[in-house]
């Protein structure tokens, strides 16, 4: 049985986890600086890097993976790191390498 005090625990506990999340975003704008972004791209079934490990990309040496979101799971890459359709991938990338990063990631 579902209650009223369950309900309102699982919203306190979500709040609290939105709110670090958002903080931890202002963080990585600030310590990123004007050269440097984060990147945010989800697979597609035609995207360059589906179905393929991390350490078969051509990414450019001025970007790195930092995540992919597969399903509900949060993966830290690592070279044999498979990339799959339907994944959220975060990069780092220097600003001026963001289109070769994306061109590596799409077609």
């Amino acid at each position: 049985m579902l209650r009223r005090g369950d309900i309102i625990s699982a919203y306190g506990q979500a709040s609290l986890q939105h709110a670090e999340v958002l903080a931890g975003i202002e963080r990585m704008k600030v310590e990123t600086g004007p050269d440097i972004k984060f990147v945010e791209f989800h697979v597609s079934p035609a995207s360059r890097c589906a179905n393929k490990r991390v350490m078969d990309l051509s990414l450019p040496k001025g970007s790195i993976l930092v995540s992919i979101r597969h399903g509900g799971r949060v993966l830290i890459p690592h070279g044999d790191t498979v990339v799959k359709p339907g994944d959220r991938v975060v990069a780092l990338t220097r600003r001026a390498d963001e289109q070769e990063l994306l061109k590596a990631l799409n077609r």
